[in-house]
């Protein structure tokens, strides 16, 4: 049952999911050529309240770390400059989905990011706003959270999955609220 929804996943994060036409905005999308249900394919535009919260996020970095020239400090104001650049660029999926790693196991998924958007109008950055059906509200702390974590992944921050050190994550949780 899982394996279908791997595959599909996988095809998205390769970029290579297509979503049927461009839709106007706020109009949800679908994932084209693939068999899983509609609520977990579907992308949408972020609500105001996480567009909202996303951006606040972003110039809360913009301003705590305009003036620190650490290392740290600079990844987190150039990642409160890219959410805040291309905020208009997230889209939400309904809930989160589960991908195989290198060493076999599956694991819950609840964002991705990819460097060119596949179809006009599909997005970057992919956020889950639920866990499950019966878990469907993350809440936006964990939205904004995986904000960080897939931006991060944009500004170049990379997992290496031989040794499952995720760079992204630990900025993203760094620059986070304190």
């Amino acid at each position: 049952m899982i394996a279908p929804l791997v595959s599909v996943w996988r095809s998205l994060c390769a970029s290579a999911v297509l979503a049927l036409g461009a839709a106007p905005i706020g109009a949800p999308m679908l994932l084209a050529e693939s068999s899983c249900d509609p609520t977990w394919c579907r992308l949408v535009r972020p609500t105001a309240a996480e567009l909202t919260a996303i951006v606040d996020d972003a110039n809360r970095m913009l301003a705590t770390y305009a003036d620190d020239w650490s290392p740290l400090g600079r990844q987190c104001h150039a990642l409160g400059a890219a959410m805040k650049a291309r905020a208009d660029d997230v889209r939400m999926i309904e809930y989160m989905w589960r991908a195989e790693g290198i060493d076999g196991r599956s694991a819950p998924v609840t964002g991705d990011a990819h460097r060119i958007e596949a179809v006009p109008g599909t997005g970057l950055v992919h956020i889950a706003r639920g866990f499950d059906p019966l878990n469907p509200d993350r809440g936006l702390r964990a939205i904004v959270q995986t904000a960080r974590h897939e931006f991060a992944h944009l500004n170049g921050l990379l997992q290496d999955e031989s040794w499952g050190v995720d760079a992204a994550a630990n900025v993203a949780t760094a620059c986070g609220p304190h």
